[in-house]
């Protein structure tokens, strides 16, 4: 689906899965919603999708980098690991329903390096599904 949307000689398109060590494992397609394509924990080394650590690559130069790994940014996006991503235009969804504090440790981790926009739309609707009648938004 990417390789057909995304034809341009400088994107190139990697068909592996990233994770914090090197290892295989199997995906799990939901037809019709791509965006839930998720890694299967129980097939974890014994899988036919490769997965490698970002910093595996070896870039010596990231230029955009658009990342939704469920939580696992925190471990993927590591500086000391990627120097590259010093200079990256990162776009990513953090899960700070699945590791606490993860946006605010992303922040800090990037703040010297980067400009940093957060969009909380999505979480303001999320608020407001379970918030109280005696609360304004």
């Amino acid at each position: 689906c990417l390789r057909k949307n995304v034809q341009m000689p400088n994107f190139i398109v990697y068909s592996t899965a990233l994770g914090n060590e090197t290892t295989t494992a199997n995906m799990n397609v939901t037809l019709g919603n791509m965006g839930h394509t998720h890694i299967d924990p129980n097939s974890i080394g014994k899988g036919t999708t490769e997965i490698r650590t970002l910093d595996s690559y070896n870039f010596a130069n990231i230029d955009y980098i658009k990342m939704d790994c469920e939580g696992f940014e925190d471990d993927l996006l590591v500086l000391d690991k990627v120097p590259a991503l010093k200079n990256a235009v990162i776009l990513l969804e953090s899960h700070d329903c699945i590791r606490a504090g993860l946006t605010e440790r992303l922040q800090q981790r990037f703040n010297d390096t980067h400009d940093i926009e957060v969009n909380m739309s999505e979480l303001t609707v999320n608020i407001q599904d379970n918030i109280s009648d005696e609360i304004e938004i």
